[in-house]
């Protein structure tokens, strides 16, 4: 009996340190989650121009990596839609004290040819699931892309805003001819209205990585050779390629008759070598090459324009690396 006073106030003690041991395993309260808020804006919007103007994406894909770039699945948000100034805007709600990495994909919803369902990378598919080829000149395949790496979130703010610009990892490879070769064609029995065109580019990468911002596995991760299938002639203009004249040096923006422009996957910050053709087929059936251009220099938010202002048969055509998707005076010419 003398036990049991003592027995009590044990009990009660042990019952208030196992309490007190309980709460000081509890996250404080207090600790709230701060909301980064992004707001993608597409380049066709700002540049004004047609086909290539970036109208044609009209989806987001978005992910949310940590400080050792594995991916946040949770916060993974897919199929954002973008409004009519080409933006689309995302929030996820982050853990102050934290560092994260943001990547951004867009693409047209009908275009089967990427697949952007891996956290880490993006797969260039260049032919249909019937394995048959895509077709030259088609602009639901124009994407983009950006990466913001290493954000800190700190707890002093609720919310974070932060815009970020997309651009094509593609590069974008036009052929043309001036409207004086294409009407001196017609006048010499080779009328190119009604035209279809066909081209192949070699060394086209096959895996985007969204980390990487490039190619992944780049020694072997590419198709050598993709066909662009016969196509009509795009409907409008190829407009503001600047022309450097063989003979006087002089140096102009010009406009052509469109032949075929095509995206593929090569190196974004450096230029890459591919070997190249295009073969022509006019509405009477007969056929106009292929012209091959070997070892043309290409890059990843660049347009390659290859065009002539001669009859094709004479093969004398101008390879022109031209206008930076970002900025119009970034400019490499090659004549021939």
């Amino acid at each position: 009996m003398t036990f049991k006073p003592f027995k009590l106030m044990l009990t009660l003690c042990t019952a208030l340190l196992f309490a007190s041991c309980t709460g000081s395993d509890e996250p404080a309260a207090g600790v709230d989650k701060v909301t980064v808020r992004y707001t993608a804006q597409l380049p066709g919007y700002i540049d004004a121009r047609a086909v290539g103007d970036g109208q044609q994406a009209n989806e987001l894909f978005f992910w949310v990596f940590d400080e050792n770039s594995h991916e946040l699945e949770a916060l993974r948000l897919h199929n954002i839609e973008f409004d009519n100034a080409g933006q689309a805007v995302v929030e996820v709600p982050l853990t102050p004290g934290h560092t994260y990495s943001f990547a951004f994909w867009a693409q047209n919803k009908n275009c089967d040819t990427y697949n952007p369902n891996n956290a880490n990378f993006v797969d260039i598919i260049y032919w249909h699931e019937n394995g048959d080829d895509l077709l030259s000149s088609d602009d639901l395949r124009d994407a983009f892309f950006a990466l913001e790496r290493d954000v800190e979130v700190t707890s002093g703010n609720e919310l974070v805003e932060r815009t970020v610009s997309l651009r094509r990892p593609f590069s974008q490879l036009n052929y043309g001819i001036s409207t004086e070769a294409f009407q001196a064609m017609a006048a010499a029995g080779f009328d190119l209205t009604g035209a279809k065109a066909r081209v192949t580019v070699s060394r086209a990468y096959t895996r985007f990585g969204l980390l990487a911002c490039g190619p992944t596995q780049m020694s072997d991760n590419y198709v050598d050779d993709v066909v662009f299938e016969m196509a009509l002639f795009p409907d409008e203009m190829l407009k503001s390629v600047r022309y450097t004249d063989p003979v006087t040096g002089q140096t102009a923006m010009r406009d052509y008759v469109w032949l075929a422009f095509n995206y593929f996957l090569t190196t974004i910050d450096q230029t890459s070598l591919i070997d190249t053709s295009i073969t022509i087929e006019t509405a009477d059936g007969r056929t106009l090459g292929p012209f091959t251009f070997n070892n043309k220099a290409v890059q990843g938010n660049y347009r390659t324009n290859i065009v002539t202002d001669f009859m094709i048969e004479d093969v004398n055509f101008n390879i022109i690396i031209d206008q930076n998707f970002d900025d119009y005076d970034n400019v490499l010419n090659y004549t021939y």
